[in-house]
Formats: C-alpha cells, structure tokens, sequence
C-alpha cells in the first residue's frame, strides 16, 4: 500500500511506461526505506524478546531443580516487571507480567500440589505460606485461603494462586535497592 497508493495517484493516459516510472520511483524508494526500517524494528524487538524469554527460562529450570526458592523468583519478577506496580498498567503490561509471574509460578504450584489434584488444599497454602517466610497463625491462614478461593470449592486453582501471588508481589516482596550511578 505504500507504494501501491502513490503509484495510483501518479498513473497518467499516456501509454509510455518510462515517464510513468519516473514518478513513481520516489514513492517507490520512500515506500523501500519505509518498509526496511519497520522490518529492522521488528526484528530489534524479536531479539530483545528472545533474550528476556532466555533469561526467564534459566529462572524456570533453576526452579525445577530446587536451586532457587519462591522468594527469589518472586523477586525476579518483581524486577522484570514493570516497575512500579501500584500504578495502573496498560492492558500489554498487565499481560506481559501475568504471563511471565504465570510461567515463574507454575513449578513452584506444581510442587505444592503434593496430591497433584491441580488444585491447592489448606494444607498445601499453608505449605506455600511457609516456604514464602510467613509465620501465619491457622486462623489467619483460613482467613487468606477463603478470601483467594474465588469459587469457594475448598482449593485454590492455578489462577487463584496466580492472584494470591500477585497481591503478595505487590504488597509484601521488596523493591530492590537502587542502582549506584556510573
């Protein structure tokens, strides 16, 4: 379309094809130059994508094999999102970090899941509960467990999970120092 649109514009009645490419050539090599630099922008952006996956999936595989705690990975995520997380996010970014706060918590709901029922118990939360450093009295834990059991089935589905998590990322997990400036 971008060289389509001006060439048509261009056409004249004369049967001679060279004057007619003669004015269209510059709309052609805009239209060339147009295109190039959309293609290297998308590329750019595949590469930097790519590298973000690479880095997230090391995180994942030190996860499965029990080198990195929950704690940690929750602050991976805290870092690599956006930063400020009590601003409202665009429609992107709240995808973005759902997906990538998904694919970090979803070997460590895999070992909660003890049973696994694909569903986390009072039990399991509890388990979970520990494991993030809370020190979280029974009560207080059935008060924690009812209020993320969205459709109160007794258990805690992935995606409640998620949401317990992302309210714990927010409020609890700790911003990470500043960085010195060089």
């Amino acid at each position: 379309l971008v060289i389509q649109v001006p060439a048509t514009m261009q056409e004249n009645d004369t049967n001679v094809t060279s004057d007619q490419a003669k004015n269209e050539k510059m709309y052609a090599l805009v239209g060339l130059i147009l295109c190039s630099l959309c293609f290297i922008g998308y590329l750019w952006n595949s590469v930097l994508a790519a590298n973000g996956d690479k880095e997230l999936e090391a995180i994942i595989e030190a996860i499965k094999g029990g080198t990195i705690s929950i704690t940690a990975a929750l602050q991976f995520a805290k870092e690599t999102s956006k930063k400020d997380l009590s601003a409202p996010l665009t429609d992107k970014q709240e995808k973005d970090n759902e997906a990538r706060l998904k694919k970090i918590i979803k070997p460590f709901f895999a070992q909660f899941d003890k049973d696994n029922s694909k569903h986390l118990d009072l039990t399991e939360f509890h388990q979970l509960l520990t494991e993030l450093g809370e020190t979280v009295h029974s009560e207080k834990v059935l008060k924690m467990f009812k209020q993320y059991d969205a459709d109160n089935s007794g258990s805690l589905k992935f995606d409640e999970v998620v949401s317990f998590l992302a309210e714990y990322l927010k409020d609890t997990v700790k911003d990470p120092p500043p960085q010195a400036e060089k």
